[in-house]
């Protein structure tokens, strides 16, 4: 049972999602305010299919619990229990005869374009699910990127409100963490020796949840929680604090000790191959995540090239910046050991919230009609980015009461270099992943399709804006483009590792010293990089992937629309449909630029 396949539709919904479990649920979640996030139509066939997708959303929503079932309890153990299987196989059940009655009610030939891509896309959605929900065998352990070490961080940054119901929805949301830390488990134990995790991912997370299990120095799982209850009246607070505190001894505790004497128990049998062709399981899951990035017909040793190439381009940038005669690698080495020889270096690192706020004024004009409210910055724990998460965006509540949270490296803590935390503040804060989900979100498409996760669209879109932004900014870059240049080189030089790694079975040493020859990333900052590409194969490629293609677009758009193209007009049309896949994205953009070609005719 894949937690990470189809589960993160959920994200920034009504029910608070931890890769695959629901941990919580917001106030508000009833069909009438699923319907209402949108403008519904009120009549005719248009105003059923509205209904419809909002019925198949709050289905998604209950459907999710069936991916905790996998878990048989006794008085003394758990352990792999077959009619977990049962029951999700009922739920893909149900859902195939929702697709079904979607497809038989709403015939494609009978609805409008638009409703007809409405349509399609979730039929694709709830196939995706479908897929994840019929599988007879153990899941597969996630222990690097899971729930296990991501829910510390998502519990802690969810800032709970002063306020009885709500609190008791976090004790709700600490059973359930404790049901999926114990499912983790018997994914590793039922497939001892058989899951063959990379040796050095499964030391990172073993590092990682020594601490997050014992609660020192600091506890995620109980400090937010005491804090807000200390606001609330003794009466109130102190039932749940005892609740709160005997779930995390009795439960979420002894859960954690168990997963880390599970992993300690593969130590032996850890894999030294960190490539996906370790199994058959992990190059398909792989190739079926790079196919959502690049699209269908893809081959990963042209995208190993195709990556190779963006490399060689960006060095042709960068070369005016090197001082080294040796070339490029030689002053890469001797920026690693001085970082203070990093163009711009002496002006400082600008805090995150200064950066927006030079931004925000002009975000209309780099995104057309787009305005956003700025992430909070909240210093990261060493549980949080850059192992804990994936992303250090901590996404806004859907009911507008908690903004977002990026979650900013210092100290100890602090792994990328210097030169690239600017650009990272404004690639997941503002102009980036922030605003691509605040204009996703309030795009005026059902709830189905505006939560559909689709990274190479939204961190590729993501990437696209910010470089965008640091060109036409002015005071925004102050290094010469430096940053700019070399952190898209870090992210082609990512998709290079993945493919190396995974379709040219790489080993971890030879994509270590392509990051060291390539890039300027210090040493810890490759580590983790190779760490990630080895734990979630595909993943850390769908950025570059996502920004190639939006690139592509561009290109098209520019040829078709000559001087009528505007930059700003193209960035908000790519995303007021929602997150989409590749081949959505070009016929989406086709239609952007007929719409555009005949306004500008009628003129």
């Amino acid at each position: 049972m894949p937690y990470t396949t189809f589960i993160g539709v959920l994200r920034q919904a009504c029910v608070l999602g931890v890769l695959g479990v629901v941990v919580g649920v917001n106030a508000g979640c009833s069909f009438d305010g699923v319907l209402s996030s949108f403008a519904p139509r009120e009549v005719g066939q248009g105003a059923r299919l509205d209904r419809r997708l909002a019925e198949l959303w709050l289905e998604t929503l209950d459907r999710a619990p069936e991916r905790a079932t996998v878990v048989g309890r006794t008085k003394d153990a758990i352990y792999w229990n077959p009619s977990g299987s049962a029951a999700r196989r009922d739920a893909a059940s149900q859902l195939m005869a929702s697709l079904a009655r979607l497809t038989e009610d709403f015939p494609q030939r009978d609805l409008s374009p638009e409703d007809a891509r409405s349509v399609a896309r979730a039929e694709r959605l709830l196939q995706r699910e479908w897929r994840a929900l019929t599988t007879d065998e153990p899941p597969r352990p996630h222990a690097w990127v899971g729930t296990v070490t991501t829910a510390p961080s998502f519990l802690a940054h969810l800032q709970p409100a002063a306020d009885g119901e709500e609190l008791r929805r976090w004790v709700q949301r600490l059973e359930a963490l404790a049901q999926v830390v114990e499912s983790e488990t018997v994914a590793v134990e039922a497939r001892a020796g058989a899951a063959r995790l990379p040796r050095p991912t499964l030391e990172a997370t073993l590092e990682l949840l020594a601490p997050v299990a014992s609660g020192v120095p600091y506890d995620p799982l109980l400090e937010p929680f005491e804090a807000a209850a200390a606001r609330l009246p003794a009466a109130t607070s102190e039932p749940l604090v005892r609740r709160a505190r005997q779930v995390v001894r009795e439960a979420v505790r002894p859960a954690y000790a168990r997963f880390v004497t599970a992993l300690e128990a593969e130590r032996g049998r850890a894999s030294e191959v960190s490539g996906a062709w370790r199994s058959p399981e992990t190059e398909a899951t792989w190739l079926a995540r790079l196919a959502e990035s690049a699209g269908p017909g893809f081959d990963p040793l042209t995208l190993h090239e195709l990556g190779r190439a963006e490399v060689a381009r960006l060095h042709g940038e960068l070369q005016g910046f090197a001082t080294d005669p040796g070339g490029l690698p030689d002053w890469f080495d001797e920026l690693r050991k001085d970082p203070a020889l990093a163009p711009g270096y002496e002006l400082g690192v600008r805090p995150p919230a200064e950066l927006w706020g030079l931004l925000q004024p002009v975000l209309g004009e780099l995104v057309a009609r787009a305005s956003a409210e700025p992430p909070v910055a909240v210093r990261a724990q060493a549980w949080d980015r850059p192992r804990g998460r994936w992303s250090p965006l901590v996404p806004a509540s859907s009911d507008g009461a908690r903004r977002a949270q990026l979650l900013v490296q210092s100290g100890a803590n602090a792994i990328a270099p210097p030169w690239l935390r600017e650009f990272q503040a404004l690639r997941h804060g503002l102009p980036g992943r922030a605003l691509f989900d605040q204009l996703t979100v309030s795009a005026d498409v059902p709830m189905l399709l505006a939560h559909a996760v689709e990274d190479a669209h939204a961190e590729g879109w993501s990437l696209f804006v910010t470089l965008a932004a640091l060109e036409q900014t002015p005071g925004l870059e102050r290094d010469g483009g430096f940053a700019r240049f070399a952190a898209e080189l870090v992210e082609a030089t990512t998709l290079v590792v993945d493919t190396g790694l995974h379709a040219r079975r790489w080993s971890r040493a030879q994509s270590l010293d392509f990051l060291r020859e390539m890039t300027p990333l210090t040493v810890p900052a490759a580590e983790n990089l190779v760490l990630r590409i080895a734990a979630e194969p595909g993943r850390a490629a769908a950025p570059y992937l996502g920004l190639l293609k939006l690139r592509g677009l561009e290109r098209r758009a520019r040829q078709s629309l000559g001087t009528d193209f505007v930059l700003a007009a193209f960035l908000r049309a790519v995303v007021d449909e929602g997150p989409l896949a590749p081949m959505e994205l070009d016929d989406l953009v086709s239609r952007w630029i007929v719409a555009r070609s005949e306004a500008i005719k009628e003129r």
